[in-house]
């Protein structure tokens, strides 16, 4: 028990800490993706509430354990959201998305009405009928608002998948299926295995450790990987700018690590294949984001490399075509045509001004 509440406590505590950085790393980002927020945040309210919640506790705040009942209903929804505000400048909610938000109107409801009650008139309602058919509404809502919001998040992310989203985002999507299928889990075993009460609280609890875990990771990745979380503040719609800043990266990492462009017949299918992306997008990258294109790239990074072999070789031994065919290029007219287009002076005339300053 002193386990299960010390990872629940430093589960939530990364949760509300992960919230407030992220929300002051991107202060006053006019696109700042307050869903994704918002989710950390009640996944650390629903940590918090189970954290503090004890028979004693229960005797005199009953209603406690009904909020983070009531907060898995947002789970699904906040992160749909998420995605669809990466997709676009605004969300819009469908008459489709009304209908599968509609449950998350009855429990506030039935919350707001639990409320109401006096303490003694709660305790005897959990062993009357009209409790047992409304908490089985509840889980009915639960499933119906999460999995329809976690379909629509399936179907948004395949309708997408040519284009790159964050790793975030796609593996996401498989946490939070997970997450919804455990709290659903515990939800039948309250249901059907009344008389079980052993059962019936660790499977819950197993439904929050699997929340305070999520935080534990998304704090780990914020801090190793902090750019996992761009998303936070870019939209990558059918314009791609994020998308496009994304492969623009990979591709000058893949250059300078591979050095691939040392074939004088390395083409933009290889590149794209390589850091896997399609020729399109890749292309569309090098243009808009390195203002570029492919060919211009690759003579570029052969300059350069061409460069770093001239300062090395002893230029009487090797002719500077020879030296520019090991830096890639296939012939003098590319060569030296791509050297004064980088350089703005010929090789020979570079070399001499380089020796000069030695």
């Amino acid at each position: 028990m002193i386990l299960y509440s010390t990872i629940l406590l430093i589960g939530l505590v990364q949760g509300f800490f992960l919230t407030l950085g992220l929300l002051i790393k991107h202060y006053g980002k006019k696109k700042r993706n307050y869903y994704f927020l918002g989710l950390v945040f009640l996944i650390s309210v629903s940590l918090l509430s189970k954290f503090l919640f004890s028979p004693a506790r229960y005797q005199q705040f009953p209603q406690l354990w009904f909020i983070p009942d009531t907060i898995a209903y947002f789970v699904g929804p906040l992160w749909y959201f998420t995605i669809q505000k990466s997709i676009k400048p605004s969300v819009k909610l469908s008459l489709n998305d009304w209908l599968l938000l509609s449950p998350i109107l009855y429990q506030i409801g039935f919350l707001g009405y639990i409320f109401t009650l006096e303490k003694s008139s709660l305790f005897d309602m959990t062993n009357n009928p009209f409790f047992a058919q409304t908490f089985f509404v509840f889980c009915l809502g639960v499933l119906i608002t999460n999995g329809g919001f976690l379909w629509k998040a399936h179907r948004t992310l395949q309708k997408h998948r040519d284009v790159q989203f964050p790793e975030l985002l796609r593996k996401g999507q498989l946490v939070f299926i997970f997450i919804i299928a455990i709290w659903l889990l515990s939800f039948v075993f309250s249901l059907i295995l009344t008389n079980t009460t052993s059962i019936n609280l660790n499977a819950y609890s197993f439904a929050f450790l699997s929340l305070a875990f999520l935080t534990f990771g998304l704090a780990f990745l914020a801090l190793i990987k902090p750019a996992s979380f761009y998303f936070l503040t870019q939209t990558y719609d059918s314009s791609q700018t994020y998308v496009l800043q994304q492969i623009a990266e990979q591709v000058e990492i893949y250059l300078k690590e591979q050095e691939p462009y040392l074939k004088s017949n390395f083409s933009l299918n290889e590149l794209s294949q390589a850091i896997g992306s399609n020729p399109v997008l890749t292309s569309k990258a090098i243009n808009r984001i390195l203002k570029s294109t492919f060919s211009d790239l690759m003579n570029e990074y052969r300059v350069q490399h061409f460069l770093r072999l001239a300062k090395k070789e002893k230029l009487e031994n090797l002719t500077l075509f020879a030296i520019a065919q090991e830096a890639g290029f296939g012939n003098k007219v590319t060569f030296y045509k791509s050297f004064k287009k980088v350089m703005g002076m010929t090789p020979k005339t570079y070399l001499l001004e380089f020796e000069k300053f030695q």
